[in-house]
């Protein structure tokens, strides 16, 4: 979808959807997990930056085709500048991938349930 469908819909492309929020939410956890687990291990940490992008198709959110909503796929890149060898490196990578809440949530999922307040 661009973004003159979404303003058709209410939309102004001018912060962050709900969705990009979601990826926005894995980022940040990813980067906390990163700065803490450097600090344990004694590593210094140059430059952090991760990119995350996800394959979403919207439609289904908005009611023109059934099918799965949400994203189908998540990727993140980590860009980490810092002084750790390479074996001191991955098991960096591997702690933080294992522990990450938002990480965990994704992947695995949880059972969600919405339910309506009563009316007042």
């Amino acid at each position: 979808m661009s973004s003159d469908e979404f303003a058709s819909i209410g939309g102004t492309d001018t912060a962050p959807s709900p969705a990009e929020q979601l990826l926005a939410a894995l980022g940040n956890c990813l980067v906390v997990g990163y700065v803490a687990y450097a600090s344990i291990a004694g590593i210094t940490i140059e430059e952090l930056r991760i990119t995350v992008e996800g394959d979403i198709d919207l439609h289904s959110f908005l009611g023109v085709r059934d099918g799965h909503a949400g994203y189908r796929a998540i990727r993140a890149t980590v860009h980490l500048r810092c002084d750790a060898d390479g074996e001191r490196l991955a098991d960096l990578h591997r702690r933080v991938s294992a522990t990450s809440p938002v990480g965990d949530t994704l992947s695995t999922g949880v059972t969600l349930t919405v339910t309506p307040a009563a009316a007042s």
